[in-house]
């Protein structure tokens, strides 16, 4: 399985305030990993991807702490 993740964080002080801003990258490399398939040998659909990884998905977030 390949799979690679990434985060990125900058923090920022206004007074008594801290506002972190962060980016999350899952599956950076849109790798299509199979992570199920049928094995079943009788079956007509034998060896069938039944499952693969998610596509990249990129979150922005906001952390306020004061």
């Amino acid at each position: 399985m390949k799979a690679l993740d990434a985060r990125a964080e900058k923090e920022v002080t206004f007074g008594r305030a801290r506002v972190a801003f962060d980016v999350d990258v899952f599956n950076l490399l849109n790798s299509g990993t199979v992570l199920g398939r049928k094995y079943d040998v009788e079956a007509d659909t034998f060896n069938q991807i039944t499952e693969i990884m998610n596509p990249r998905i990129v979150r922005f977030g906001l952390r306020l702490q004061f």
